[in-house]
């Protein structure tokens, strides 16, 4: 029997088809759902280990809090049988007495879901761009053939009952029905939408959001950010975006940068988010969340204003561009990241191209110290 989707993703995993790419945006029931818990939900892939994930505490208490082991190590080489735990940082959601997952105590896992450790190991996916990674990963790590790291993953994918995927389970009925449908017919459904927080930083008493926004071909999405004083952003205060919308196109290729800033925050640690509500089709609506991510407000601090700038800022395929920056006034070391799905590799302030075509945005960043708050700009 001739399977259409079966054979899209089996060349996508050999490296012929890149960047195609679904998204599930969550019911807003769903979304605003009383127990809902953000987890990091282990992968078999070593390049992606973690998907970030919101799970009701039903799914938590009957799935997820029997993925245990170690938080994920990249120096362990890990083997067909080996796996890590999911981190999850709420273990008592839904009244159930079980332990913290590879959170409390452990400041690995805590730096993995906060979306402060240096690789960014746990990422909001998309269905296909899970399912992307966890076929590779089974295939490296348990030597199954495509058919059968397929069927594992999709498998995989129902079982993990993420709220993130509720619109397009109510749509297909369960992912392992993709075996016999079109990802063309899907994506046309589902419109590729995607959501990154930017690191945020501090000026005295005034919290700076940055972000980013790719509204696939046509959506159009309401911008804005949140910040909340509970480390998994919820009873967060809502912030407005500039911009305050962003609509894609036909030839959309590149993420929108978004920003924001509310000033007058008390002293403390505060953590933000990027957020967007868009429509598909008429009636659903959606809201997609960027991941959770932490910066410290200490208003007797000096503050310390980046500015950065890529040489050459135009790149070809295969050569690189060196990220250049100013302002760097703390004792700490900055650190360099892209977004997600950006057609880049980096390698401290070296930006390497690796498309023909795209757009990629380095977030440089610096720690801050005793004198100075933390600062982080874009370029």
């Amino acid at each position: 029997m001739y399977h259409p989707v079966r054979k899209i993703l089996i060349l996508c995993f050999a490296g012929i088809l890149v960047g195609a790419s679904i998204v599930a945006v969550a019911d807003p029931q769903s979304v605003e759902a009383a127990n809902k818990v953000e987890i990091c939900h282990r992968t078999r892939s070593v390049t992606n280990p973690y998907r970030r994930i919101s799970v009701s505490s039903g799914a938590l208490n009957s799935g997820h809090k029997q993925h245990t082991g170690d938080v994920f190590d990249a120096s362990v080489t890990y083997g067909p049988s080996d796996k890590w735990g999911d981190i999850i940082p709420d273990g008592t959601a839904g009244g159930s007495s079980s332990t913290q997952v590879n959170f409390t105590g452990n400041a690995t896992g805590q730096a993995i879901w906060n979306g402060t450790d240096a690789g960014s190991l746990c990422k909001r996916m998309t269905p296909f761009e899970f399912l992307t990674a966890e076929v590779a990963g089974r295939k490296s790590l348990e030597g199954l053939t495509d058919a059968q790291a397929l069927t594992a993953a999709l498998g995989e994918l129902d079982e993990m009952a993420a709220n993130d995927d509720d619109a397009l389970l109510a749509e297909i009925g369960s992912f392992a029905s993709l075996d016999g449908r079109s990802l063309d017919e899907l994506e046309s459904d589902f419109r590729a939408v995607n959501v990154e927080t930017g690191q945020p930083s501090a000026s005295g008493s005034t919290l700076q959001f940055t972000g980013s926004i790719d509204p696939g071909t046509s959506a159009t999405i309401t911008s804005g950010f949140e910040y909340s004083s509970s480390a998994d952003c919820s009873a967060a205060t809502s912030v407005g975006a500039t911009p305050a919308t962003v609509t894609g196109t036909a030839s959309t290729t590149a993420p929108t940068a978004i920003s924001a800033s509310v000033s007058s925050v008390a002293d403390g640690t505060w953590y933000v988010r990027a957020i967007g509500v868009t429509a598909i089709g008429t009636a659903d609506e959606g809201r997609i969340e960027g991941a959770c991510r932490q910066v410290v407000v200490n208003s007797s601090l000096a503050s310390q204003t980046l500015m950065a700038t890529a040489t050459p800022s135009t790149v070809q395929n295969g050569s690189s561009a060196t990220v250049t920056v100013t302002g760097h006034e703390d004792s700490g070391s900055l650190t360099y990241s892209l977004r997600t799905g950006d057609p880049c590799t980096i390698d401290g302030n070296v930006v390497t191209v690796t498309a023909d075509s795209g757009t990629c945005r380095v977030t440089v960043s610096a720690p801050g110290d005793a004198s100075y708050n933390a600062a982080s700009t874009t370029v």
